[in-house]
């Protein structure tokens, strides 16, 4: 990436990364780690953590150990990975470091406090531009029921799920309504899933745009009925906020992060399985008044976590760290 964005400067460590995984991996990075914060003359340090990320993890630890006052913010639905952050609080003593952990979510928050001793675990949350998002007129459409993903195309994400689910949607749709879908994003699990639409029948119902510009995908949005996210691991679901703050009633898993921000039958639809899923899809294409209602909703409701509220909870977040550290050396 640039050295500068929007005029601020961006210190990039140029290490080499695993192939495929976009990650790093051994201890080459942990020299220019220390280097730039030695020199780099930080106020705070904040760290996002994932499931994988030992960068992370090494700059987390050789922040607290150069007394850089250090926030850390989870992204990860935790799940079946918590006995293993549990085993490498054994072998360094992590949540006994002192550093502020916070979540994404209060879905992740609710994750990690167990792992902290059962402290609570604050929610740093990500945001959006509402104005970006601004919802345009829609697109009407007689005869066809759109429905439009954004995800990457990982196997966490659940993009072959969501293809078995169209399948089923197409067949239970009221007769005389077509089906088109639109899958956005790119990833590893492209092929595959263009291989399963084909085989499930779906080449004339369901198209893979690949990845699409913001102006691009608000004109998708446009065109389309309804916003669904079939995956269960989301710790926050940004473009189900996005698709909700641009107006579209949106279908999510009630068990996952845009739950926070989606309430069943009023921003959209929440399900408790694939099945549930595919019939809250059939009953948005069968009562256009539900769908209508929900729509005009989202587009005349401000969504939430706007960047001018989520800043001000980092910059709260920030001075209570460096109150901490200054009582701490005072």
């Amino acid at each position: 990436g640039p050295d500068v964005v929007d005029g601020v400067p961006v210190r990039r460590l140029r290490v080499p990364m695993v192939p495929y995984f976009h990650t790093v991996w051994g201890s080459h990075a942990v020299r220019p780690a220390e280097e730039l914060l030695r020199t780099g003359g930080f106020d705070v340090v904040h760290c996002h953590q994932s499931i994988y990320n030992p960068s992370v993890s090494g700059f987390t630890y050789l922040a607290q150990r150069m007394g850089l006052p250090t926030v850390v913010t989870f992204h990860s639905i935790m799940r079946g990975y918590t006995s293993a952050f549990a085993l490498y609080d054994r072998l360094t003593g992590w949540s006994r470091w002192p550093v502020t952990y916070t979540a994404v979510s209060e879905l992740v928050a609710v994750e990690i406090s167990p792992l902290l001793g059962g402290r609570p675990v604050p929610v740093l949350p990500n945001a959006i531009e509402p104005a970006a998002w601004t919802a345009r007129a829609p697109v009407p459409s007689r005869g066809v029921f759109r429905v439009v993903s954004s995800m990457r195309l990982v196997r966490r994400k659940r993009p072959r799920a969501l293809v078995d689910m169209l399948a089923l949607l197409r067949d239970r749709l009221p007769p005389g309504m077509r089906l088109r879908a639109r899958i956005l994003g790119r990833g590893p699990e492209r092929d595959t899933v263009q291989r399963l639409i084909a085989e499930r029948g779906l080449g004339a119902e369901v198209e893979l745009c690949g990845r699409v510009t913001h102006e691009e995908m608000r004109e998708v949005y446009a065109h389309s009925d309804v916003f669904v996210l079939p995956s269960l691991e989301e710790s926050f679901g940004i473009a189900a906020l996005e698709a909700r703050a641009a107006g579209l009633p949106v279908v999510a898993m009630r068990d996952s992060g845009p739950a926070a921000f989606i309430r069943h039958g009023l921003e959209g639809l929440l399900a408790d399985s694939d099945a549930d899923m595919v019939a809250a899809l059939v009953r948005l294409a069968r009562d256009p008044a539900l769908r209508l209602r929900i729509a005009q909703h989202n587009r005349t409701t401000p969504a939430p976590y706007a960047w001018d509220d989520v800043l001000a909870v980092h910059l709260d977040t920030y001075a209570g760290v460096l109150q901490e550290a200054a009582c701490a050396s005072g």
